[in-house]
């Protein structure tokens, strides 16, 4: 990213994410709360309720075929300041009959910002964004109806529609955010280290550490079109600071087949990667990925994975190795609109040097629910535990690390910019160790925009 860019992003900033901010945030004081979920929620409601006869008549309309009539009997309801629930989900249907899927989506998505507890509006937004090659959003909305009381027969094909995205479809994901980071470097917040048995203070007065940056994430995975089963993956990832103060770019491409068995995939796939640091290489290396995924429920699946990544150091020969690491998660669909994530994953680094090698477990969780008004939040929390295999070169100790990590995230469906919604992002790291030199805290916010749902 050009220089001159990020520069002028920082001038910038203050004035950007107060605005940004604000409009994230304004729905919270003005989003009405809708009674009791169902197609149309029951009870008194300040929406001005178009005649039944009206609707039956634009609904025998549409599966007659006859789109334009239906749309002009809607003409004045749907141009109500507030229009009926069943007038944006007609008004969705008849424009999702007509091919215009995009359309079709913001009249369902309009629904379910006003009562996220639908189940009928999000099926037929799911099928939309699906029609619409939004794979990714369509894959989370059919996910959440199957905590809902579907037929038999619509709950196979969403099913159906879910291995599809996940086995023969190409699947992109991008984010964009400003970072605001306290501690990108990872610098001490320890007073005094001790070398030797001795005693030594450390310089406190260095000033605050706190920059801007700019953070952008993509990922691809394309299938060959003669066999949709083989793919291409893709993601990168980059921070970017100014002055080149803790830049960092990661990128991995690797190549696989999917093989599926009713209710299970397996993947195989390898490649490489590599990392740079500040605009340096840093390490690169082999990759490869086995995983496996298995729908035990409707609401509940498994991913486990085992991964080998090769990290070659050219300037720290003796960090140089492969990391294996295993990983199991388990998403549960808990209503309509809101999940969990749960999983435990082991990462075994065969450093050259036993002192560079090391053993992690780690655990996390994240929930996710769906608020009236259009918003979103999430919660994930994460812990660590990094065990040395051998002394501290300097410190002349094994070393022994623990890690707390805290997220919250809020995204807005009322503001679009295309497919992406705003998203902010608060988290904060407590990093311990036994050797105080490697201690550290760290607070970041990031706001930007995401397509996530």
């Amino acid at each position: 990213m050009p220089r001159v860019f990020v520069s002028l992003l920082m001038k910038s900033h203050f004035y950007f994410c107060a605005t940004l901010l604000a409009v994230l945030l304004s729905n919270l004081a003005t989003a009405q709360i809708m009674v009791p979920p169902g197609l149309v929620a029951a009870g008194k409601t300040t929406d001005t309720h178009p005649s039944p006869e009206l609707l039956r008549q634009v609904a025998s309309l549409i599966e007659a075929g006859q789109y334009e009539q239906a749309r002009r009997l809607l003409t004045l309801p749907r141009l109500q300041a507030r229009p009926h629930l069943e007038v944006l989900f007609l008004s969705g249907l008849i424009y999702a009959r007509q091919g215009d899927y995009h359309a079709a989506a913001d009249e369902f998505r309009s629904m379910l910002i006003r009562d996220a507890t639908l189940v009928r509006p999000r099926l037929e937004l799911a099928h939309a964004l699906f029609m619409a090659k939004d794979y990714e959003g369509a894959s989370y909305h059919f996910q959440q109806v199957l905590a809902g009381d579907l037929p038999d027969e619509v709950r196979r094909k969403v099913q159906g529609f879910l291995a599809a995205i996940r086995d023969q479809l190409p699947s992109f994901g991008f984010s964009f955010d400003i970072v605001n980071d306290s501690n990108p470097r990872q610098s001490t917040n320890s007073k005094t280290v001790t070398i030797g048995g001795r005693s030594y203070r450390l310089d406190t007065t260095a000033p605050d550490q706190t920059i801007w940056g700019v953070a952008l994430n993509g990922s691809a995975s394309i299938p060959l079109p003669d066999d949709p089963s083989w793919f291409a993956r893709g993601n990168a990832s980059l921070t970017d600071y100014p002055n080149k103060d803790s830049d960092q770019l990661y990128l991995q491409a690797t190549a696989g087949k999917h093989l599926g068995m009713d209710s299970q995939t397996l993947t195989l796939e390898a490649g490489g990667q590599v990392f740079e640091y500040r605009g340096r290489k840093l390490y690169s290396g082999a990759l490869w990925r086995v995983g496996d995924f298995w729908r035990q429920s409707d609401r509940s699946n498994w991913q486990t994975s085992l991964q080998g990544a090769q990290q070659r150091y050219p300037d720290y020969a003796y960090q140089s190795g492969w990391q294996y690491t295993f990983s199991l998660e388990n998403q549960f669909v808990q209503s309509a609109n809101s999940r969990w994530q749960t999983g435990a994953s082991y990462s075994c680094n065969q450093a050259r040097e036993s002192a560079y090698a090391f053993t992690s477990p780690a655990v996390f969780f994240r929930y996710v629910q769906e608020l009236q008004g259009g918003l979103i939040s999430g919660v994930r929390w994460q812990q660590s535990v990094s065990n040395y295999g051998g002394d501290d070169p300097f410190f002349a100790i094994r070393r022994h690390d623990a890690e707390k990590r805290m997220e919250i995230d809020l995204v807005n469906r009322n503001w679009q910019i295309g497919s992406f919604s705003p998203r902010l992002l608060i988290g904060k790291i407590d990093h311990a160790s036994n050797i105080a030199l490697y201690a550290f805290r760290r607070n970041y916010i990031k706001i930007g925009i995401s397509r996530e749902f």
